[in-house]
């Protein structure tokens, strides 16, 4: 049912007020079934950057945040901190999420930690580009433990910082970028990156994950 009304809003042929309250609908849906699949959650994420349906998403994550747990902790396609998320192999709300940056035609590059020999590795390729940017570093594991892990993570949210806080040219798409450290052990991160509060950045656990921004 979710589906079918997702489906009714994009139908551009609709009225507008129709098509915000098919996703109002999703949300009471979540709610009264006590569950929303991943790529419905995803949507609703992806709406939140519409001037036209970011209201009613909003509100339907709202509706739906005490069943799926999605609503309190990120999202990788808004400008908004944390810049970097620690999070287990294959969670499946960072995996979702990341899917939906991919789907929607913006930029997703995978690379593993033992690939990464220096912090400007995971965005040496980054340009001039305007559009949604993920970065997810996989089998982060590797790095927990090394000296140069808080020294990487550091950089990548100064670069999040410069990327996402800039003034953004009105004839281009804003630039958004988040970074994804999967497969950390998060109580070994946080003690790893302790030090990073210092700098005044902020480092909190919530729940399986570790948010540094």
């Amino acid at each position: 049912m979710e589906r079918t009304l997702l489906r009714c809003q994009a139908d551009e042929e609709r009225e507008i007020h129709f098509r915000q309250l098919a996703v109002t609908c999703v949300g009471h849906l979540g709610r009264m079934r006590g569950t929303l699949g991943p790529d419905v959650v995803g949507r609703l994420h992806e709406l939140l950057r519409s001037e036209v349906f970011s209201g009613v998403a909003e509100d339907a994550l709202d509706d739906t945040a005490t069943i799926t747990g999605w609503r309190s902790c990120f999202t990788l396609i808004l400008p908004n901190r944390p810049w970097v998320v620690i999070a287990p192999t294959g969670d499946v709300e960072t995996e979702s999420q990341i899917a939906v940056v991919e789907s929607s035609g913006h930029v997703v590059r995978r690379v593993s930690a033992r690939d990464v020999q220096a912090p400007e590795d995971p965005f040496k390729d980054l340009r001039g580009d305007s559009g949604v940017f993920c970065f997810v570093i996989d089998h982060t594991e590797a790095l927990e433990e090394l000296d140069f892990f808080p020294r990487l993570v550091s950089t990548l949210c100064d670069v999040a910082d410069r990327v996402n806080t800039q003034d953004q040219p009105d004839d281009r798409p804003e630039t958004v970028l988040h970074f994804v450290l999967s497969g950390a052990h998060t109580q070994r991160s946080e003690e790893a990156l302790a030090c990073l509060r210092t700098e005044g950045r902020t480092v909190a656990r919530h729940g399986k994950y570790l948010l540094v921004g």
